[in-house]
């Protein structure tokens, strides 16, 4: 996990997994509401139609060659 929080879409990217390993392993309440904030941003995106949110979820997605059928299914035109 210390090494994925490097990454730059690190916010983006996997904030669920990020915001249950904060809250459960880290024991860092701050730190998960903040990822969980990050994750409702982007399922709010995807349902709001933001396509500008959309686009850079993808480009994120892209750029790191990373991909989950879950988040391919919330970025899915």
């Amino acid at each position: 996990m210390a090494q994925a929080a490097l990454r730059p879409d690190a916010r983006t990217t996997h904030a669920r997994e990020q915001a249950l390993y904060l809250g459960e392993v880290q024991r860092d309440p701050q730190g998960a509401l903040a990822a969980a904030r990050a994750n409702v941003a982007l399922q709010r995106a995807r349902a709001a139609g933001d396509a500008d949110a959309l686009a850079l979820a993808r480009r994120l997605r892209d750029d790191t060659g990373l991909h989950d059928a879950r988040l391919d299914a919330v970025l899915a035109p």
